[in-house]
């Protein structure tokens, strides 16, 4: 039985739910000025959206470039025996990219010495070639998708900071993104499906979970793999779909981390067209026996639950087969060949 694979699109990054770029910094006083406190600052400064400050428009009224800041959160925890009250003296960012846009620094504000969350806005309002309209972009709005955060992809960021016995001192970031996704494949295999994807980094990576649909809009999750949590070397992950849907089925990953939050990838398909060899009869039975036309000489038959255990294999001899006393509920026959090539066949056991 021959299968078909649709063109496959290679991605390198999750799409869908946005992520924002992370930057981890960590200071501690050094009592430079003999006031005594002691006391360490770990903050971490996310970028959260692009907000569009101003569009320029042409004689015709046409909208081009525009100008814009970026918008971040800022979380920071200070501990220590003696912590001093009031704001640092310096809480200043720079940051550059390595796409073309421009090195932004924040205008100055003040931040307490103290564990707390809060928003920076960092940028003089620079300008960004490309066209607003296209982009979908109005004056006054902040954006935060997954396209925008790309768009405006912010590689290194400065973190300089004083305050009280704590002399000014700058620290460096690279941006970090949770999980770089460097391939995503899926091809048959004599009567499976082999999924196959690779990631170049991953960043508090709890999980994958492998869906499937028939129709791209229904997805249904078939297995969970657990990721690696934090490593920066290419990692191989695979699974093996032994129930592939008969006809088009469609695969993607959702990725998950620690904290819950999830991304989709691209989704890639399959396609069975294929005129199944054998009937199997009756596919809604109150009894446990099937009957079969067509050839099932050197045929096995496997039950496999909606989960992709399997229940029962079995050598077809013969034009029945007897199955096992089934739960009542839904099931996928598999009758494989020598070839390995295999068709699938919704039961439900009444």
């Amino acid at each position: 039985m021959k299968k078909t694979i649709l063109p496959i699109l290679l991605m390198l990054v999750f799409a869908g739910v946005a992520k924002s770029q992370t930057f981890n910094f960590a200071f501690t006083s050094d009592n430079a000025d003999n006031q005594g406190y002691s006391y360490v600052l770990n903050s971490t400064i996310k970028i959260t959206g692009v907000k569009i400050t101003q569009i320029y428009y042409d004689d015709h009224m046409n909208s081009g470039s525009f100008a814009y800041v970026l918008v971040t959160s800022y979380d920071n925890k200070v501990t220590g025996s003696r912590i001093p009250t009031g704001n640092f003296y310096t809480f200043h960012t720079d940051i550059s990219s390595n796409k073309g846009s421009q090195a932004l620094a924040q205008s100055f504000q003040s931040i307490p010495i103290t564990t707390g969350t809060g928003f920076l806005e960092i940028g003089n309002n620079p300008t960004f070639s490309g066209s607003a309209s296209s982009m979908g972009y109005v004056a006054g709005q902040t954006y935060s998708d997954a396209a925008t955060l790309a768009r405006f992809s912010y590689f290194s960021m400065d973190l300089s900071v004083a305050g009280p016995s704590l002399g000014e001192t700058k620290k460096s970031g690279i941006g970090v993104l949770p999980v770089t996704l460097a391939s995503f494949t899926a091809n048959q295999v004599g009567g499976n499906v082999i999924i196959n994807w690779s990631t170049a980094t991953e960043v508090n990576n709890s999980f994958f979970t492998i869906e499937r649909s028939s129709n791209t809009a229904n997805f249904a999750a078939i297995q969970k793999i657990s990721g690696k949590g934090n490593i920066t070397s290419l990692t191989n992950y695979a699974y093996t779909d032994v129930t592939p849907l008969a006809g088009v089925a469609y695969y993607r990953l959702k990725q998950t981390d620690v904290d819950g939050q999830f991304v989709y990838s691209n989704t890639i398909a399959v396609i069975n067209n294929a005129t199944p060899q054998i009937t199997v009869y009756p596919t809604i039975n109150p009894t446990n026996t099937i009957r079969f036309t067509g050839v099932t000489t050197n045929k096995t038959l496997d039950v496999f639950s909606l989960t992709g255990a399997r229940l029962f294999t079995s050598k077809l001899q013969g034009s029945q087969l007897v199955l096992p006393s089934l739960p009542k509920g839904v099931y996928n026959l598999r009758i494989t060949g020598l070839d390995k090539t295999s068709q699938v066949t919704k039961y439900i056991q009444q």
